[in-house]
């Protein structure tokens, strides 16, 4: 008999044994059961009669559950899948990123360019949804390549910016944003496990590492793509053509843009609504550019990603694995999460949507979009190179308060600042520090994430994606609608809501953490596993040992 007090526990009867071992979709390898096992069967008092039977399953588990240590080459391998994932995506994401960045100013007239950002994010929640059976079928390599098709697509559509060709091309590359994202979370999640296994380092490390490394390379697009956006338009002015706005900051409104439009002269249709003030050439050498870079990230994905082992997923049915992401929307941990994804999404169509246009654009220039955003960009991926060792030393919870702070300080900042060209420094330095907390949120929800649903890594990562398109959708969609400042406020009191939540997850996953600590499995989380062993007999008494991080 195992004591009352015991966390993992046998039953075993006196005439049968039976072990059942659930193995994790998508790769997912168990570990860490080892530790909890062996430590339980000290406390385990057996008949003469079924000592057999237990070192029978004894060696049974063992054979199952222990992992050889890795090889300095398959250290190697998985870091260059590390690698190769940040540097494809990154390439990608420059693309996307510069022209995301200027689609509210470049495509003003009419709210074409905010119509079209609202239309991915839109599509994409539709992807987040559904994006587990496609990572299912197709798998996570094939995944990535054809969503790098899907970016290919949408900058094409921009040689001919107009509503027709835009708005769909906007759909289509919205719906490769749940399957590239969880793609990338299962494969860079995988890949981190599977080190800290064969290493011995601590899970939560590991995958934070990981995690601020991915992050840094995301946040270099901002920086490859602002450099390259600020090289061709350098010299354009909106001012010099007479696009100046009547109001700036906090107190734009969308009626101070339609008088705007209005107020435009000697501007044909056609390059306003192509252009707004920068020359075409320009925006065409962009074009080229750009999709020369999602050809390389296209490249790099069909050449230098390895596939990963799916083969423990193919007896789950689709319909399983779509109702999954739904089913752990009733989580309570991953509700909490759900409010500061919804905030991370809303967060970078603030910078992206309203700053751009209602400070940089509308008091200096459209081409000081790039220059501005650069400092989101460099700040954003120093920061993520040194958010790891930062996080070792204060703490997961204070860089995250830390994160807080200073976001609110920025938007009760942007509240009451007068925008004014004689303050240039500012709008360079506001960028900076937004990069700065974006280099914070994302790799820390991520790695909990990690830590709290490594067993649905999938309907995890969707449920995040999900609701952080959902943010970003929201966000440019109702830009057309309210002032700034209204959406400041917005912002303010979605962020404060999704840092109490997180707080309450964090505590969770530290009582967690103690539990485990004080069962002594040696892991500094729970084990990475949903694993159930059921020993059963024709007594009735039975004891079933659960080990697991989510419920």
């Amino acid at each position: 008999m195992v004591d009352a007090g015991e966390k993992d526990a046998f039953t075993i009867s006196s005439q049968s044994i039976k072990s059942t071992i659930e193995i994790p979709p998508l790769g997912v390898i168990p570990c860490g059961v080892a530790g909890a096992f062996y430590a339980s069967m000290d406390n385990i008092a057996l008949s003469t009669a079924t000592l057999n039977q237990k070192q029978e399953a004894l060696a049974d588990m063992k054979s199952k559950l222990t992992k050889t240590k890795l090889t300095f080459k398959e250290k190697i391998c998985r870091m260059r899948g590390l690698l190769v994932l940040s540097i494809s995506i990154m390439l990608m994401y420059t693309a996307y990123n510069t022209m995301q960045n200027l689609s509210s100013s470049l495509y003003s007239a009419g709210g074409l360019g905010l119509i079209a950002l609202s239309s991915i994010y839109a599509s994409g929640i539709v992807s987040c949804i559904f994006a587990p059976v496609a990572v299912g079928i197709l798998k996570p390599t094939k995944t990535i390549f054809l969503c790098t098709v899907m970016f290919l697509i949408f900058i094409t559509s921009h040689f001919y910016p107009k509503f027709y060709i835009l708005v769909p091309g906007s759909l289509i590359v919205g719906l490769s944003i749940g399957p590239l994202w969880i793609s990338q979370g299962f494969y860079l999640t995988t890949i981190a496990w599977d080190f800290a296994e064969g290493s011995g380092d601590l899970i939560g490390n590991v995958i934070c590492n990981f995690n601020c490394i991915f992050t840094a390379f995301i946040q270099l697009s901002q920086l490859w793509g602002n450099v390259i956006m600020s090289t061709i338009f350098q010299g354009a002015s909106d001012s010099e053509n007479g696009t100046k706005v009547l109001t700036c900051g906090a107190w734009q409104c969308p009626s101070d843009l339609l008088k705007n439009v209005a107020s435009i002269q000697n501007i044909t249709s056609e390059a306003q609504n192509a252009s707004y003030g920068i020359p075409e050439l320009n925006v065409l050498i962009l074009l080229v550019i750009l999709i020369s870079l999602v050809v390389g990230a296209m490249l790099l994905v069909a050449f230098g990603l390895e596939q990963l082992d799916m083969s423990q997923s193919e007896g789950i049915s689709h319909k399983d694995t779509v109702l999954a992401t739904f089913r752990l929307m009733k989580n309570s941990d991953m509700i909490c999460i759900l409010a500061v994804s919804f905030w991370t999404g809303s967060s970078l169509a603030t910078l992206f949507g309203e700053f751009t246009q209602a400070y940089v654009s509308c008091e200096l220039s459209m081409g000081y979009v790039g220059f501005t955003m650069l400092c989101f960009g460099v700040f954003g991926s120093v920061f993520s190179y040194m958010g790891s060792g930062i996080t070792k030393i204060i703490g997961r919870p204070a860089i995250l308060c830390t994160a807080y702070v200073v976001n609110l300080g920025l938007m009760v900042f942007l509240l009451v600042w007068q925008p004014n060209a004689n303050q240039k420094p500012l709008f360079f330095v506001i960028p900076g520090l937004w990069g700065i907390c974006d280099s914070i949120w994302q790799p820390q929800v991520c790695t909990l994430i990690g830590l709290m649903f490594p067993t649905k890594a999938e309907a995890a990562f969707a449920n995040y994606r999900l609701f952080q398109n959902l943010g970003l959708a929201i966000t440019f969609g109702y830009g057309r609608f309210m002032c700034v400042w209204q959406k400041l406020y917005v912002g303010i009191g979605v962020m404060t809501l999704g840092m109490i939540l997180l707080l309450v997850v964090e505590w969770r996953l530290y009582k967690r953490q103690q539990k485990y600590s004080d069962n002594d499995t040696g892991e500094d989380v729970a084990p990475r596993t949903n694993t159930e062993i059921t020993v059963t007999g024709n007594s009735e008494e039975s004891v079933s040992l659960v080990s697991g991080v989510a419920a």
